[in-house]
């Protein structure tokens, strides 16, 4: 990003008075106090400027609005070229869990989206999905989240990188019983471990009822494209190398006693950096 487009960036992200739009990955969950969910917070977490996709593929990402009690907001999705990918959102409900309130299973909601706050938050989720036509070519597009307010504005902009990569196939969703009191990246241990360890799983419905369940899907789209580069680096090779990235000193390790994974939350976004752009992980 050129120094002019992130002044941009940075000008155009600045909260108005009274509200806030939160983007974080789904691997951290928002409380509605605004707050991330203790046991998902990292030192630095990731930040949205240039996300990469591989074609055929999909990012989630969890917003946080921020809005005065009373006032109607509404969130728009806009892109440059227009329609380049497909947008769903999901509003997400709060279930209590310990001393925090958590936000676990989701309802699709139509874009563009408006709605006010309750009188005991001051935060609702969201979770957005952006799936990326197999038929695209790699290419870069401008995707705006939006935020209005009465007169007042915030707008997030995403430089979207589709890259060569194609997910070539639909995975065969699990059943996932995860429970919201464990880290959010615990919805990927299942179907990693049917990978790395060989274990089995359960068929899913493909309904996506919670968070979870969207977590699990985009680690099985992963997991195909893992499969992909077995082809070349062999099975092992990327296991290894996945396995790295979790922070566990080996396979047996990790298939042993796999949660909790010792690198944090986001660790995963590592492995996306390797099996979309090829990226070393360090």
């Amino acid at each position: 990003m050129t120094p002019r487009a992130w002044a941009l960036f940075c000008l155009l992200a600045v909260p108005a008075a009274g509200q806030r739009l939160l983007v974080v990955s789904e691997f951290q969950r928002l409380r509605p106090d605004g707050e991330v969910a203790a046991s998902d917070k990292v030192a630095t977490p990731h930040e949205f400027i240039s996300p990469a996709i591989p074609r055929g593929g999909i990012l989630t990402i969890r917003l946080g609005v921020e809005a005065p009690q009373g006032v109607r907001y509404s969130l728009f999705v806009g892109q440059n070229p227009e329609d380049t990918a497909r947008c769903r959102l999901y509003q997400e409900r709060y279930t209590q869990t310990g001393q925090e309130w958590l936000p676990d299973e989701i309802t699709q909601v139509d874009l563009p989206h408006g709605a006010v706050l309750s009188s005991n938050q001051s935060v609702q989720s969201y979770l957005l999905d952006i799936h990326i036509p197999a038929s695209l070519k790699a290419q870069r597009f401008r995707l705006e989240i939006q935020l209005n307010v009465g007169e007042r504005w915030v707008i997030y902009p995403l430089e979207i990188r589709v890259r060569d990569v194609v997910v070539r196939a639909e995975p065969e969703l699990i059943a996932n019983s995860v429970s919201p009191e464990h880290r959010a990246d615990s919805a990927l241990l299942i179907p990693l471990m049917g990978f790395a360890c060989g274990t089995a799983w359960k068929k899913g419905d493909g309904r996506m009822r919670r968070a979870a369940d969207l977590i699990n899907r985009n680690i099985l789209v992963d997991l195909l494209l893992a499969q992909d580069r077995a082809k070349a680096e062999t099975r092992e090779a990327v296991v290894a190398t996945i396995i790295k990235a979790s922070g566990f000193k080996s396979r047996e390790a990790f298939c042993a006693k796999p949660s909790p994974v010792p690198a944090g939350a986001e660790w995963w976004l590592k492995v996306r950096n390797y099996l979309y752009q090829g990226l070393p992980i360090n």
